[in-house]
């Protein structure tokens, strides 16, 4: 065979790469990003929002993880039917809702009897 006859496809094994292992969690790269995002949301939430009062100690501070847990999920969660991230989904998804639409109409003979076009 001749030069630039064949070219190797390379091998995708659909797997991630471990970056973060903690026990039963391992988390790649990108899983990690939002984790982290999750940390420091739940961190400012810390500065500004206080205590629940009237409820004992570990139940009072609850609230605070629950950046952590929604940046958690959009790091594991998949759209079912695509298969693609679920951040990115609703990424596209308001994009596609954004979008300036452009309409393009026909003349149309009203003059003799309807719809048909000119």
């Amino acid at each position: 065979m001749a030069y630039r006859e064949t070219h190797e496809l390379p091998y995708q094994s659909g797997l991630k790469e471990k970056f973060l292992s903690i026990g039963p969690v391992a988390l790649s790269l990108g899983e990690t990003g939002w984790v982290a995002l999750g940390v420091v949301l739940s961190d400012k939430m810390v500065q500004y929002v206080p205590p629940i009062p009237f409820v004992s100690f570990p139940f009072s501070y609850l609230h605070y993880l629950i950046p952590l847990a929604i940046t958690y999920f959009f790091s594991k969660a998949k759209h079912p039917a695509t298969g693609i991230p679920l951040w990115k989904y609703f990424g596209r998804w308001i994009a596609v809702r954004r979008r300036q639409r452009v309409f393009y109409y026909r003349k149309v003979n009203t003059v003799k009897g309807g719809d048909r076009y000119i």
